[in-house]
Formats: C-alpha cells, sequence, structure tokens
C-alpha cells in the first residue's frame, strides 16, 4: 500500500480570532503544500481543518492509501481522530470530528508527533501557517449549529 508523509502546522491568533494552517504531502512521487486561513476560529479547529483538508487532497491524488501525519499537535489530531476524548465529540467540534472520522473508510491514517523543527518539510508548513495567519480572508469557521450532517467527505 502507498505510504504518504503529511507535515502540519497551524496557528491562531486569539485576539483576533484569525486562524491559518499549513502542509507539506511527501510522498514518492511528488510534493505539495497548501496554506489556507479562517477567521472566527480557536487554535483545534485549524489544525483539524489542516488534516481534514491535507486526507482530502491525498485521496484525490492517489486513492486508498496510508497516510502519515507528523506534526507539534500530534496529540490532538490524535484524540479528535479516532475519538479517544468524548469532549471532542461533542459541540463545537463535532463536525469536524464527524468529517474527520468519514476519512477512516478511504485512509489509514497515523499519527506522529514531530518536535524537531530542523526537518525541511515541517518548517515549510510552519511558514505556510504563517503567511496564512497574516493574509486577508473572508472565510468564516462556521459550525454546524444542528451536529454533522451525513455528506459525503470523499
Amino acid at each position: 500500500m502507498k505510504e504518504v508523509k503529511v507535515y502540519l502546522h497551524s496557528r491562531c491568533n486569539s485576539e483576533t480570532g484569525k486562524g491559518g494552517y499549513g502542509y507539506v504531502i511527501v510522498s514518492e512521487e511528488t510534493e505539495s503544500n497548501l496554506k489556507a486561513s479562517y477567521i472566527q476560529t480557536t487554535a483545534p479547529r485549524m489544525i483539524m481543518r489542516a488534516a481534514i483538508h491535507a486526507m482530502k487532497e491525498v485521496y484525490e491524488t492517489f486513492g486508498k492509501c496510508k497516510i502519515i501525519f507528523y506534526s507539534n499537535q500530534a496529540e490532538l489530531i490524535n484524540t479528535m481522530h479516532f475519538g479517544h476524548c468524548k469532549k471532542f465529540a461533542k459541540r463545537p467540534n463535532k463536525d469536524l470530528v464527524y468529517e474527520s472520522r468519514l476519512a477512516s473508510e478511504f485512509l489509514l491514517v497515523y499519527v506522529r508527533s514531530i518536535k524537531n523543527y530542523a526537518n525541511r518539510e515541517i518548517t515549510t508548513a510552519q511558514d505556510l501557517s504563517f503567511l496564512a495567519l497574516n493574509e486577508y480572508t473572508e472565510k468564516i469557521d462556521t459550525r454546524n449549529a444542528d451536529g454533522p450532517r451525513p455528506t459525503p467527505l470523499f
């Protein structure tokens, strides 16, 4: 099974409610990256949005495969994605937990903690999240008030 590595980084300004994330996808054939920013958000939602968007891109590019996330917030990704913590299955992040769990049907997801920022990919993801945080955006991080809707992720 194909193995794809994804390096994630996110940040959020609690005073303004603006957040940004960046990620780098690395496989044997290709490397890609993306950044995005939202307003009215939180740090946990930013890292989960990064993971979900990366999962979508990996699936669209490679199909079913093994995806390994590397992040300094690996524990948060792990608890939200695999539902190890009940508080993440409740509001206000229930919508993202649901989207993330849908991906398990299509991808084998593994999460690894990274503490060494000497890695080129994690440094790039960190720079992308910084750029995203400082760029203008009108995208509001909306939360579904009624809970998650059963819309297909992939």
